[in-house]
């Protein structure tokens, strides 16, 4: 948890309950690769919402491959290495992404059983 707060990952990803509350640009300090998906824009036609997406909540986010919006980063070392460059405009070493995900292993829990009984 420290280098995910060191590192400034809370900014988006609020610290209790570790949810995504937020819509936030993706890309803010570096573009994401792709380009086509513009992201809130396609619903408002603002400015200020191109790239703009839903900051999703990290609950179980290490048993959600594939990774984005789009799908297109299939591991979640890799998501959080672009997220910090792109994000943050941070370059993060093998370690140090390793520390995050051991992070977000605890944010892990059973999926809820839902009974449903007409």
């Amino acid at each position: 948890m420290e280098r995910f707060l060191e590192t400034k990952c809370d900014e988006c990803h609020s610290r209790l309950p570790v949810v995504g509350r937020l819509f936030r640009k993706m890309g803010v300090h570096h573009p994401y690769a792709n380009q086509e998906d513009l992201g809130g824009y396609e619903v408002t036609r603002q400015e200020e919402d191109r790239f703009v997406f839903k900051v999703p909540m990290l609950r179980n986010v290490t048993l959600t491959a594939p990774y984005f919006h789009d799908g297109r980063v299939s591991t979640l070392p890799e998501a959080v290495r672009l997220m910090a460059r792109m994000q943050l405009d941070a370059s993060l070493g093998p370690s140090e992404i390793d520390e995050i995900i051991r992070f977000l292993r605890t944010l892990e829990s059973a999926h809820p059983v839902v009974i449903w009984n007409p």
